[in-house]
């Protein structure tokens, strides 16, 4: 394949770094897995169970989340489109704005610009009767966009989303950057009404730092055959360089969307700038200083 790669322009060659692949790994699976047992809940159960998704920005959560949709539609035996809803959060909208464009999501019709009573409710009732009778699964992801509404405004968030697991019957999987989980359950314990009601309904599940241990070194030899290097002489396998591997896990941070993109463009810059096809810690470092990740050689990941 290099061979063949090695006789495209300068143009096709970074076409085809770029292309997007989800990379398989451990996590991945485990919380496919829960999202799978939780779409396994009875509509007729009293307490339908959620999730709630967290990680550092970079970390692979949305891509995760969409990966799901491909996979569950591509290998479940009767998946429909419908059957999951993948609802993004915008940014600076309250509770009654993000419920109203749940609604348009749902293609739920004559949607009241002021309905009567309280709008939250009414647009929760009108998306919750639609989720129930067609949908499976509903994913809101930024959820951290809702968090940041400030004032009693914050208060309306646990409820409205207890409200809407409560009618839909379906379980909703939120995703949101870490942090977001505390910032619930300080919420959530200033609602003598609804204390400890979020937080067993709505479990955290956190993404992990890449560690450089045999998963890591395995991710990059992935990686490595799309990267389309074309070197001359014996091939430069830099997943088994223990310096090369650990400078990817600093400049990253361990973040997998910093991992993919350091290498991906450490690539592009080998072809644009005509270097040999090597990925070396030189380059590795240069790359890392052009996209302004933080060079720290005193980084440690989580947990060590």
């Amino acid at each position: 394949m290099n061979g063949i790669i090695g006789t495209f322009d300068l143009d096709s060659r970074i076409k085809y770094t770029q292309k997007e692949y989800f990379y398989e790994y451990n996590q991945a699976f485990e919380f496919w897995n829960k999202i799978m047992i939780l779409m396994m809940q009875p509509k007729t159960k009293t307490k339908i169970k959620g999730l709630l998704l967290t990680g550092a920005p970079d970390s692979g959560k949305s891509t995760l989340v969409q990966q799901f949709q491909y996979e569950y539609l591509q290998n479940v035996r009767g998946a429909q489109e419908r059957d999951i809803v993948l609802f993004n959060v915008p940014q600076g909208v309250g509770a009654r704005q993000v419920f109203a464009q749940l609604c348009r999501k749902l293609n739920i019709p004559d949607i009241p610009n002021n309905p009567r009573n309280d709008p939250v409710t009414h647009f929760i009732v009108k998306s919750a009767n639609k989720l129930k009778q067609d949908h499976k699964l509903l994913i809101v992801d930024e959820f951290q966009n809702l968090y940041e509404v400030q004032g009693g405004l914050r208060k309306k968030i646990i409820s409205s989303f207890n409200q809407l697991i409560n009618e839909s019957r379906i379980p909703i999987v939120l995703v949101g950057v870490t942090g977001v989980n505390d910032i619930l359950r300080s919420i959530e314990n200033d609602l003598s009404n609804l204390k400890g009601t979020f937080s067993s309904r709505f479990p955290e599940y956190k993404l992990s730092r890449w560690e450089d241990n045999e998963e890591f070194q395995g991710l990059l030899k992935s990686l490595y055959e799309d990267l389309h290097l074309n070197p001359e002489g014996t091939p430069s396998f830099f997943y088994y360089n223990d310096e090369i591997r650990e400078k990817i896990i600093e400049y990253s941070q361990g973040l997998l969307g910093r991992i993919i993109t350091l290498l991906k463009e450490t690539a592009i810059k080998i072809f644009c700038d005509k270097l040999p096809e090597k990925i070396t810690p030189e380059i590795l470092k240069e790359t890392a200083i052009d996209l302004e990740y933080t060079i720290d050689s005193d980084y440690r990941v989580e947990g060590k």
